[in-house]
């Protein structure tokens, strides 16, 4: 599966095989959709009657599903594992998204929270359990979108850095520690 994260808010999944490969994976149903509807965005499946499929001579890619978010994304950053795929998404507009995919499953996606201005960076920690963003203006926030925690009021993150010093270019999100910090 290839996920495609693009500018103008739209998230796309390509089912990805070589030109001679038969097999293809089943389309979810309506039903799968309306037993988990996103809690943000617009899902819309593609199925047999609708088939959207690109192809080269070394690759055939046929589109499985298409959120779209009402945001312009300017960030991203995923983790892979266990059956697992988790998306960090940040927006021009300080929006953070995050969206879980697994096998068989319909994505999952939901708006985290949002911050002052736009976000830069998105980075997952190395088991998809805890992220950071930071923005234009210097904010740095973290994230734990997996777990039940109280978090900060004006932006939904667990904790923000006010002012990092300076323009943030990179980040790393260190693994948590059996305390539960990182």
């Amino acid at each position: 599966t290839l996920i495609c994260a693009h500018g103008d808010g739209v998230i796309q999944a390509w089912a990805l095989h070589a030109p001679e490969q038969p097999s293809e994976p089943p389309d979810f149903s309506a039903e799968m959709l309306a037993s988990a509807p996103p809690e943000v965005g617009a899902l819309e499946l593609y199925d047999a009657a609708r088939r959207v499929e690109r192809a080269s001579p070394a690759l055939r890619a046929r589109l499985r599903w298409e959120l779209r978010l009402d945001a312009k994304l300017t960030a991203c950053d995923s983790w892979r594992g266990g059956g697992e795929l988790r998306v960090l998404l940040g927006g021009s507009q300080g929006e953070v998204f995050w969206l879980e995919l697994g096998r068989r499953r319909v994505p999952r996606a939901r708006r985290l929270g949002a911050l002052g201005s736009g976000v830069v960076l998105a980075r997952l920690s190395p088991r998809g359990e805890r992220a950071a963003t930071a923005c234009r203006d210097h904010r740095v926030a973290v994230w734990r979108p997996r777990e039940q925690v109280s978090t900060d009021t004006s932006t939904g993150a667990w904790r923000v850095l006010d002012d990092s010093g300076g323009e943030v270019w990179a980040l790393v999100v260190a693994p948590a520690t059996p305390s539960g910090t990182s």
